[in-house]
């Protein structure tokens, strides 16, 4: 379960990611009248992205440390 959860995070991470640095430098480089929206829009994504990438990082240090924890009983029997 938590492997699956950890795919679909980085996916959704990376996508956020992607398409808000995209929509920020697409924006940025041609000025036009949608060009308020796009940035909000791409910094919003990119935001979200950044904000998201704590999630597998949290979940994949509580792993690393019950898998040490786990290793450590195991080894004082």
């Amino acid at each position: 379960m938590v492997g699956y959860f950890l795919n679909i995070s980085i996916s959704a991470v990376l996508f956020l990611l992607g398409s808000g640095g995209f929509l920020l430098y697409d924006s940025v480089a041609q000025s036009g009248p949608s060009q308020l929206p796009e940035v909000l829009g791409g910094a919003t994504l990119l935001a979200l992205g950044l904000i998201l990438v704590s999630l597998p990082a949290k979940l994949a240090v509580s792993w690393m440390r019950a898998e040490r924890a786990a290793r450590h009983r195991s080894s004082s029997w």
